[in-house]
């Protein structure tokens, strides 16, 4: 067992002196999970549940003797009790406006119209009227940060369209926003727990702030722990403030663990601009560096070292992973989400003159519509397909990119997929992009500036562009 610090152990009297609900605002590297996982330990108290973020964290929790499900576990477990049977298919709605209403659209509507479907779920998860009106959808393509890349009524016809054959009790399946909102919205009687400990309240969406709230009215003492400075999941439905909602509607005592013991005092620094209270616990030694990219070594910077490359868009990462590679230093994109886009694109592609073709007019589309976020997300296609298509041949790219994305190397990703992640080494590419930005800074930016600083535990390499 680890010596705990004064604030662990400030955390374990009020947790152990008390039957509070208590908040543990814990900063980046603070030891928030283990923190959690030792008050669990010492409980003596029967019929203890772990909420953990994800399937990875459950699964590690879980090996260690603590009992832990993700929400989605707990929503499937009350499926498995009351419905007779079910499949679930993550691709429910994709196949119901294929093979049920047979509309026809391109992949990219289809995943918009899933992705708008499970919003409105989400939305609605204890109110059995469906609201398909403009407002409503402007703004949850807002909140989401969607692009409304199909006009407004035929939005509203393709939702009311698929409303019918949505209802689990006729087809039996469900998705995964089923597997959440379900319990919720059929008043299920939800499983009774003594003590509940919910691991990253801050990325919580609606249903899963409902849970907790349901667990808590079945008689559970809750313990919430997370980080407001690092909420940067908006567009995955996270609820904005939160942290500090669940926190008053619990009347949740705050406690704090502020001292980071990932980051050095250089680092601490640096993240302060972001999240005033972090301070390092070691005093080791740590360094926070401002280098115009075009000075960088980077055979020197990225020999014998544990280092991650990071940048708040994609299309800077696939240039510096074109020169890293083309240097024989092993690396890779982290993103399969758009390698599995282009691989689609070029699959029953017979020349690259249909590939552009296809992604051009798909880019003309985007700025046609002021289809901001898509269009950048093109943008990004075919900035890599200009650094990789250097002999025109489809066969050739398809290679270049199974390259890039190979998981092998220093990986090179982007601020959101670097989130519980950390290296010896960071090196941040446009790491003015606050500064630089044509649009109102939000604070989810601002916290995304606080993650990518906080990823590391010795070196940070803010690298800025020349200005011409």
């Amino acid at each position: 067992m680890y010596t705990l610090t004064p604030q662990q152990l400030y955390i374990l009297e009020r947790f152990t002196g008390s039957t509070s609900n208590l908040l543990i605002q814990a900063e980046a590297g603070a030891g928030k999970t283990s923190t959690l996982e030792m008050l669990y330990k010492r409980t003596r108290v029967k019929d203890v549940l772990f909420l953990a973020y994800n399937k990875s964290i459950a699964d590690e929790l879980s090996c260690r003797g603590l009992n832990t499900q993700t929400m989605h576990g707990l929503g499937n477990t009350l499926c498995k009790q009351h419905l007779k049977k079910y499949r679930i298919n993550k691709n429910k709605v994709v196949n119901i406006l294929k093979y049920k209403v047979k509309i026809e659209l391109t992949t990219k509507e289809y995943e918009f119209v899933s992705t708008m479907s499970a919003g409105l779920r989400r939305m609605q998860c204890k109110n059995q009227i469906a609201q398909y009106d403009q407002v409503t959808l402007d703004e949850l393509c807002e909140e989401l940060k969607l692009d409304m890349i199909i006009p407004m009524p035929e939005l509203q016809q393709i939702l009311m369209a698929i409303h019918p054959y949505m209802d689990v009790s006729c087809y039996r399946v469900i998705d995964f926003t089923d597997m959440l909102i379900l319990p919720l919205r059929e008043q299920w009687e939800f499983p009774t727990y003594k003590l509940v400990f919910v691991d990253e309240v801050q990325d919580l969406n609606a249903p899963q702030q409902e849970y907790v709230y349901e667990l808590y009215k079945k008689g559970a003492r809750i313990i919430l722990a997370g980080d407001p400075h690092q909420t940067i999941y908006g567009f995955r439905g996270a609820v904005s403030q939160g942290f500090q909602r669940m926190g008053t509607n619990l009347n949740a005592t705050l406690l704090k663990l502020s001292k980071s013991f990932r980051c050095p005092p250089e680092i601490c620094e640096a993240a302060r601009n972001y999240s005033p209270d972090i301070e390092a616990y070691f005093n080791k030694v740590g360094s926070v560096q401002n280098i115009p990219v075009a000075q960088l070594d980077w055979a020197e910077e990225l020999k014998n070292s544990d280092a991650m490359i990071l940048c708040r868009k994609n299309a800077p990462l696939f240039k510096l992973a074109i020169q890293l590679l083309s240097m024989d230093i092993a690396c890779h994109v982290v993103g399969a989400d758009i390698a599995a886009e282009l691989l689609g694109l070029l699959q029953d592609a017979t020349s690259m003159d249909i590939v552009w073709e296809n992604l051009n007019a798909r880019l003309a589309e985007a700025q046609a519509n002021s289809w901001i976020h898509k269009e950048e997300y093109f943008h990004d296609m075919i900035e890599l397909l200009h650094i990789l298509d250097t002999h025109n041949c489809v066969e050739t790219l398809r290679n270049k990119i199974k390259c890039m994305f190979n998981a092998q190397g220093v990986p090179l990703l982007t601020i959101h997929k670097s989130k519980g992640l950390e290296a010896n080494k960071v090196i941040l590419l446009q790491a003015d992009f606050l500064e630089t930005s044509n649009r109102q800074v939000t604070q989810e930016e601002r916290n995304l500036m606080y993650v990518a600083i906080t990823r590391a535990k010795t070196t940070l390499i803010l690298t800025t562009e020349d200005k011409q």
